[in-house]
């Protein structure tokens, strides 16, 4: 069996896993992995005293440093129900929408983005640092960390979606995942260091432009881990987040697990 059967095979199982467990389980925390500690973590479904609509001047972490922002021009709004979970998000303009961190977050290794776009034009930046050194956003659809590394597929559904980055993905899994799936992308060394920024290139001298844009995005979640994870406790975050955000009936999973178990087996005679 080739290492990509390998990793969908523990996608495929661990979504099942999420699948039979109640949905409070599901949207409970995060699943326990070896080895790394999360340097960030961030829920919408964490913000309270807000109603939907309302602008988001403050974003409590659960894990880093708190995000926010203190100019009224510049605060994201507020989303009750912005996922096919009934999950809360926070909705940057594309315009000038951005919030800053308290303190810059620890080098992450492995990042998970929970994330509606709803519009793909020019370059949007989703997190970045300081100095802009270092950003994580994509460019008409294609993902990228750090300007460079890009994934070889490019999207364009407004659908919610479950991005994943991970350091030193060498095939198993792959350098980016979309709700768990591997879409590829060159191995990189490197970890995003000094995040400090949701939704601009860097903090303090924001800067945007025609190909420097905030994203038209919802922001539901955002997981970042100071090592790169396993494959089979990527896919485990990777199915508990698509499990709270995106899937909306159990049962079905289970279904679409089986089918998929399936199909690996009859690839692997």
């Amino acid at each position: 069996m080739t290492r990509l059967s390998i990793f969908a095979m523990s996608m495929i199982v661990a979504l099942a896993l999420f699948a039979m467990t109640a949905p409070s389980a599901q949207a409970g925390a995060l699943p326990a992995v070896s080895g790394s500690n999360l340097v960030f973590h961030i829920d919408a479904g964490d913000i309270s005293g807000l109603s939907d609509g309302d602008a988001v001047s403050t974003w409590t972490a659960a894990a880093g440093p708190n995000a926010s922002q203190g100019n009224a021009d510049y605060q994201p709004v507020y989303r009750a129900s912005a996922t096919p979970m009934g999950t809360a998000g926070v909705d940057f303009d594309q315009d000038n929408d951005h919030l800053d961190l308290d303190s810059a977050m620890g080098d992450a290794a492995s990042i998970f983005f929970v994330v509606q776009y709803k519009e793909f034009g020019q370059q949007q930046m989703m997190m970045g640092n300081s100095a802009a050194s270092q950003k994580f956003g994509h460019r008409s659809g294609v993902l990228f960390m750090d300007g460079v590394n890009y994934s070889p597929r490019g999207f364009s559904s407004t659908d919610t979606h479950v991005h994943s980055w991970q350091k030193n993905a060498a095939g198993n899994p792959g350098t980016w995942l979309e709700d768990g799936v591997d879409i590829g992308g060159t191995v990189q060394s490197f970890s995003f260091t000094g995040g400090s920024v949701i939704g601009a290139e860097r903090s303090a001298v924001h800067q945007w432009g025609a190909d420097n844009l905030g994203p038209a995005a919802v922001i539901s979640e955002i997981v970042a881990y100071d090592t790169e994870l396993s494959a089979s406790d990527r896919a485990a975050v990777s199915a508990h987040l698509v499990a709270k955000h995106i899937i909306p009936e159990p049962s079905s999973l289970v279904l679409v697990c089986l089918s998929g178990l399936l199909a690996l087996r009859r690839r692997s005679r």
